[in-house]
């Protein structure tokens, strides 16, 4: 197993560091991982609400615990060879959770994993409600998942989550400062969460010198009225830095 995790977490590294932009399928199964490799997919996301519904029959509120989605992510990969990039919501406490949930993660064969500055329990970012940590106590915890990394497998993916537009006193200059404090503290991949727009998410990716991607919600595909309109296409995501489309 850890030979074959090494490998997994070079080529996810590749992925987001190559110019092309690449599409990660969604879902929480080991059966689900297996169709998406089988149809020629690069790599997997272990969705974290998809895993509380299906584990716990819960929304994504943060009732799920590290052992649940570790345990679940070493089912996924036992059965695919392509890597897998997983949530790890906040971390599951402080600085000190998340070294060892960054440390957990790694040893059940999870290639990478996107960490938020939600207060815990975090909430989905598709709901209203979510409060941030600290700038401060943030990248406290970035850098702690830098150093269990370290000290496991320098290739692991470490992305930084960040809510800071849909959250409780946030706004888009919040996201765009948390962005460059979180690239300088050695993250390596920007994920921003709930931008209300494609040129906002073109602004964000542009703002920082490392690989991010956007969570293409339902607001970019619809106008003001709510009524669907046509959105980025592949193309056009790739051309405006998306390094992943989940």
């Amino acid at each position: 197993m850890p030979g074959k995790s090494f490998e997994m977490t070079k080529k996810l590294r590749e992925i987001f560091y190559r110019p092309e932009m690449a599409v990660l399928p969604f879902g929480t199964t080991p059966h689900h991982a297996m169709m998406f490799e089988k149809a020629g997919f690069e790599a997997f996301y272990m969705s974290g609400a998809m895993t509380a519904g299906w584990l716990l029959g819960w929304p994504d509120v943060g009732a799920t615990t590290m052992r649940e989605m570790a345990d679940n992510a070493n089912r996924i990969a036992k059965t695919i060879n392509i890597p897998i990039f997983a949530d790890i919501d906040t971390g599951y406490g402080t600085a000190v959770n998340v070294f060892r949930s960054i440390q957990e993660y790694i040893w059940a064969g999870v290639a990478g994993c996107h960490l938020e500055d939600q207060e815990f329990p975090k909430k989905s970012g598709s709901q209203a409600g979510r409060r941030l940590i600290s700038i401060d106590e943030a990248i406290g915890k970035y850098r702690a998942a830098i150093a269990a990394r370290n000290e496991l497998d320098p290739n692991f993916v470490i992305c930084a989550r960040s809510d800071a537009r849909g959250a409780e006193g946030g706004g888009f200059d919040e996201v765009l400062k948390r962005a460059k404090a979180y690239e300088e503290v050695g993250v390596d991949v920007i994920f921003f969460e709930s931008l209300q727009s494609w040129e906002e998410c073109k602004t964000a990716m542009k703002s920082v010198n490392i690989p991010s991607f956007c969570l293409l919600h339902q607001v970019i595909f619809s106008d003001e009225e709510g009524n669907p309109r046509p959105g980025p296409s592949l193309k056009e995501q790739e051309e405006a830095g998306q390094a992943i489309a989940l």
